[in-house]
């Protein structure tokens, strides 16, 4: 991101994981990469010392998720839509998101997908809401993963952005020799 939003992203960062451990909520946190961790090494050890019972900071040199994590996180919680956001939509992971937009936003075209998320408790922009919906996810997972907006809101999003198919090779060779045969 650009230096001119590094303090918003840091202090909202920060927000978010006091409110959720003031709120008992624990957090094991997976930085983006090592790198972050060096850079912004005060930051972290700041929110760690701030929050030492609740919060946890892996110390991994591996981006995306692992195996590990999937076992021990009870519900991931996303900073923006992205591939790790969409691989976890289509792979039925439990997942939420807290998104302030401070970097990014969606296109326009992307409105009623984002709405939807947003409207059913998946997508959140203030920490309020998300520590509201993080509990009844707490309180009764299996009954929150089958709410009907969330599934409908999460298929209508996998449809339009995270279609795939079994035999993805297949169709991609056939558009492909489609294609240099046009040409």
């Amino acid at each position: 991101s650009r230096i001119d939003f590094i303090d918003e992203i840091l202090n909202s960062q920060s927000k978010m994981i006091n409110d959720l451990v003031n709120n008992n909520i624990s957090i094991i946190h997976k930085p983006y990469n090592q790198r972050i961790l060096k850079l912004f090494n005060n930051h972290f050890k700041k929110i760690k010392h701030n929050n030492s019972q609740l919060y946890s900071l892996l110390n991994i040199n591996q981006k995306g998720l692992t195996n590990n994590l999937l076992n021990t996180a009870k519900i991931l919680l996303w900073d923006q839509i992205g591939s790790g956001t969409v691989e976890a939509f289509a792979n039925n992971i439990p997942s939420i998101i807290y998104w302030k937009r401070i970097y990014s936003k969606e296109a326009a075209w992307s409105e009623k997908e984002i709405n939807q998320l947003q409207n059913c408790g998946i997508l959140h922009d203030n920490t309020d809401s998300l520590i509201f919906e993080i509990k009844k996810y707490i309180n009764d997972p299996e009954k929150w993963l089958i709410d009907n907006n969330k599934v409908k809101a999460i298929k209508s999003f996998c449809i339009s952005y995270a279609k795939y198919d079994i035999n993805w090779y297949n169709k991609w060779k056939e558009k492909i020799i489609k294609l240099s045969n046009e040409y």
